[in-house]
């Protein structure tokens, strides 16, 4: 007998996504346990995307297309946007969880099922989520190495109560919205968790969504400023990215969009709170990385 779990919905921002929101599509309504609701919010599309998601739509009860023609340039802020439109269409049920997820990933049937029982068997877990895999275009998928702490934001699942507490989705310039929102999270006390053996694809190149891989290189080095990263941290996680296209050149680049921001004197987008919090995280990691530094813990 199939354990009864409080219920789930999800938004998503989609625009122009005919490529690979059908694989979403195909993940979601396979799932062994379906969301109470889920709003698909096309923002602007001029392709296939609304089409395809209306079919499914036409075929699966739970799936909302909504449509945002609201003028703006695809960025952070016009993903905050679409997540906030998806959030008052979702909001006619009840639900206890509320997922963020983007339109070009794929899952396994159990994935809902498993973070839901992550959720219910941990009352201090507030965000979760899978492991992020890319797949490039040979078709081969590397998993990202990231810290068990933390939830890609093209995954995000939250208890209903730690968004509310967080004030959800910042519009933050460059992005990072998501980073800074499961941060927000530890910050009152949530835990938030990446569940290791839990994988996830992602079927498109992460940061180079409509501009070159060399701007959004530059752009995350200057969202890192703006939204307080130690430099000391900063310089180690541009250094760790030499190994990533295109290379270091890239690597440069993330150096450069910092220092940039620390030139311009660029204003933070975060409270001091929240910064100095973001400083006490990255201290830890980076003594983590010592021989006898403390280790975190895999889940």
């Amino acid at each position: 007998m199939q354990r009864t779990y409080a219920p789930y919905v999800i938004v998503t921002p989609a625009r122009n996504e005919e490529q690979f929101i059908e694989l979403t599509l195909k993940s979601v309504v396979s799932q062994t346990i379906k969301p109470a609701l889920w709003a698909i919010v096309s923002d602007r599309s001029t392709d296939r995307t609304d089409e395809i998601v209306a079919g499914y739509a036409n075929r699966f009860p739970f799936i909302r297309l909504v449509r945002n023609d609201k003028q703006h340039e695809r960025n952070t802020a016009a993903k905050v946007s679409a997540i906030n439109l998806g959030l008052r269409v979702v909001a006619q049920v009840e639900y206890a969880y509320f997922g963020n997820l983007d339109a070009d990933i794929s899952f396994g049937e159990a994935y809902f099922e498993t973070l839901l029982a992550h959720l219910e068997s941990d009352s201090r877990l507030g965000v979760v989520g899978g492991r992020i895999f890319q797949v490039d275009n040979r078709g081969n998928a590397f998993e990202n190495r990231s810290s068990a702490q933390s939830v890609a934001g093209a995954i995000q699942l939250f208890r209903r109560e730690c968004f509310e507490q967080i004030g959800g989705y910042q519009s933050i310039p460059g992005g990072m919205e998501d980073g800074i929102a499961e941060i927000t999270a530890r910050y009152f006390g949530w835990t938030t968790r990446s569940i290791a053996g839990l994988p996830v694809l992602h079927h498109r190149e992460m940061g180079t969504v409509g501009r070159s891989v060399y701007r959004a290189r530059f752009n995350s080095g200057l969202t890192e400023y703006i939204v307080g990263f130690s430099p000391i941290y900063h310089i180690v996680r541009a250094l760790s990215r030499v190994f990533e296209r295109p290379y270091f050149v890239g690597a440069g680049l993330v150096l450069s969009g910092f220092i940039w921001g620390y030139v311009s004197r660029r204003p933070k987008a975060v409270p001091l709170a929240i910064e100095e919090f973001i400083h006490q995280e990255q201290k830890r990691r980076l003594l983590a990385l010592l021989p006898l530094g403390p280790k975190e813990t895999q889940v």
